[in-house]
């Protein structure tokens, strides 16, 4: 991490940046757009909660519970033509339903756009199952949100579990209008543990003064938003060790680059199939140039969408979503960035 420069902070217009993939052939455990892993839901309703954000509740269609799901979790979508998008759960995981919430880029290739322009209610929609890679683990200390604008999604549900527990928590929901704070009037039942700054209005945020003053040095702070919002926030915690930082990331931090050091090595399948993966590709870039699709999307090492599980070699992780433990077990990579550390890596594909 490196050191907080400049903790002033302006939201600006955060927002997901869309991927358009292939369809998917490979994968051990989803063969296709329907499996053990997905299910198809119908659009219940449809409304837009604030400027561009565009609120979507989801029920299965043949009439059962949606499974289960613990807060900070999300689904992935297939909006068709090879479009796969991460959409988190913001809802109550004790409702029968879920909701998602799709803020449209104005420079969408496929995937908000498509959500906002062309699905209705009653249109149905193929989902996986919920997959958590952001959860939700309260300790004895307060808990500070920030959410940076769609940021506030996968926040909605650990907010509710925290007023449920009673916990001391504060959200800071940065926005660049008050019309563009999306479920705002949801949030306002909790009153003044809900700090809203509106870019246009307030000016820059001193981010670390804003912190400081809900006790965020020795808080555990659960962050979702763009990426300077994230980094001003690995910056405070370097110098305030003492608060700890969860994140999720909507954009890339820069995972796909490659280094001086990075050599050749060969990917093998579960048919024998070898793949030569260059200096300068990732797996998933060498396996399709090969003429083999792996589900994915981001291509950045933040949704989860292409988890593969190793069978044989030593993964080099560049993700943002496994934790040291997880790394050092060597079960699983994300191919859309990570590499090998040796000659040789056979994947569960």
């Amino acid at each position: 991490m490196a050191g907080m420069k400049d903790s002033a902070v302006q939201i600006g217009d955060s927002n997901v940046v869309p991927v358009l993939t292939e369809p998917t052939i490979r994968r051990a455990s989803l063969p296709g757009l329907t499996g053990p892993d997905t299910l198809t839901t119908r659009i219940v309703s449809m409304e837009l909660v604030a400027e561009r954000v565009m609120s979507i509740e989801l029920e299965p269609r043949d009439g059962s519970e949606f499974p289960a799901w613990a807060p900070g979790s999300h689904v992935d979508v297939f909006l068709g033509e090879g479009i796969v998008r991460q959409y988190s759960l913001s809802r109550s995981p004790l409702s029968s339903r879920c909701r998602i919430g799709v803020l449209e880029d104005v420079d969408s290739r496929g995937g908000s756009r498509f959500v906002h322009h062309e699905l209705r209610a009653g249109d149905e929609l193929v989902v996986s199952t919920p997959r958590n890679h952001f959860p939700f683990e309260p300790g004895d200390r307060d808990v500070v949100f920030v959410a940076g604008g769609i940021g506030i999604t996968p926040l909605l549900s650990m907010i509710a579990q925290a007023a449920a527990e009673g916990l001391d928590w504060t959200l800071v929901y940065l926005t660049r209008t008050p019309d563009s704070t999306a479920f705002a009037d949801e949030l306002s039942v909790y009153g003044g543990n809900v700090r809203h700054h509106y870019d246009s209005v307030d000016g820059i945020l001193d981010l670390a003064a804003e912190l400081d003053a809900h006790g965020g040095s020795t808080a555990d702070i659960y962050a979702c938003g763009p990426v300077g919002l994230l980094d001003s926030l690995e910056g405070y915690c370097a110098e305030n060790p003492k608060c700890r930082l969860t994140i999720e990331r909507f954009e890339s931090a820069g995972s796909r680059e490659s280094y001086p050091e990075d050599s050749e090595f060969t990917v093998e399948l579960l048919d024998g199939t070898e793949v030569i993966v260059g200096s300068t590709e990732t797996i998933l870039d060498a396996l399709q140039r090969s003429g083999v699709r792996v589900l994915s999307s981001c291509h950045s090492g933040i949704c989860g969408t292409c988890e593969t599980r190793v069978l044989e070699g030593a993964p080099d992780h560049r993700d943002h979503i496994l934790d040291q433990d997880e790394r050092e077990s060597a079960e699983t990579i994300f191919p859309c960035v990570s590499r090998c550390r040796g000659t040789r890596l056979k994947l569960d594909l």
